[in-house]
């Protein structure tokens, strides 16, 4: 299993890589053990993400306020808000994440 890299700007936006061209939607099934530390890096970006615990626990950090969510939980994370997860005392979780931009929905 290799390291899953966030790409991350200078403002610490980060780089989303859409699964097709035209289409601002990212979906993903990863193990937090894909990441340097079990941890991905803190960041925002202009999509709105939702995450699912699959199997497992994980801390989850946004905007100051700390979280644990649990298997089957899941997390609305707005647009533009600083946030990341990481691993509840060293332990992997499996979880899907998905973010789509909110011109999904309608360019108003």
């Amino acid at each position: 299993m290799g390291l899953i890299r966030t790409e991350l700007m200078p403002d610490s936006s980060e780089v989303v890589p859409y699964d097709q061209a035209g289409i601002p939607l990212y979906i993903r099934a990863a193990h937090l053990a894909s990441y340097y530390n079990m941890c991905a890096p803190c960041h925002w970006h202009d999509d709105i993400e939702w995450i699912y615990i699959i199997t497992g626990k994980m801390r989850y950090y946004v905007n100051g306020k700390r979280l644990i969510l649990n298997e089957g939980d899941s997390l609305m994370v707005n647009a533009r808000q600083m946030h990341y997860g990481y691993a509840f005392e060293q332990q992997d979780c499996y979880f899907l994440c998905i973010l789509f931009h909110p011109s999904l929905f309608g360019n108003n």
